[in-house]
């Protein structure tokens, strides 16, 4: 009974996806099985050339995109790889005036992109006795 009664009630990211009037893409969660299929094809290590990390392995999307979760499109890789493999690639997105997306393409990253820019603000500072002393950030318990 309550099988059935959770077949009648959509998910959420079914009623989403029936609401996308711009055609956005909604992520669509890896089901289990592939994830299962794709560690029994990477031996359950990372699939990045010469690693054999085992631990806190993420999955990739090769193409970018969050809701193609063919097999053939999903890469086991360790954090530091995974970081790599994005750091080489970006999705370039085509709208029109109301946002919804015309075309998009993966390209190769200039160099310098993809980089975080560090924070202007690297600590405070405050005067003792007439003079200007650097204070380091807070950085909690």
């Amino acid at each position: 009974m309550k099988g059935r009664l959770n077949s009648l009630i959509p998910r959420q990211r079914d009623i989403r996806r029936m609401t996308n009037y711009t055609r956005r893409r909604i992520r669509e969660p890896i089901p289990a099985e592939k994830k299962h299929e794709a560690l029994k094809i990477a031996n359950g290590k990372c699939q990045y050339p010469r690693c054999n990390v085992r631990v806190g392995l993420v999955f990739h999307h090769r193409n970018l995109k969050n809701d193609d979760n063919r097999l053939s499109n999903i890469e086991v890789l360790c954090p530091n790889h995974h970081g790599t493999r994005h750091r080489g690639m970006k999705r370039k997105i085509k709208t029109n005036l109301i946002g919804q997306v015309i075309s998009s393409r993966l390209v190769k990253a200039k160099k310098g992109e993809n980089k975080k820019k560090p924070s202007k603000r690297r600590g405070s500072h405050a005067y003792f006795l007439g003079q200007r002393v650097n204070v380091p950030r807070f950085q909690g318990y």
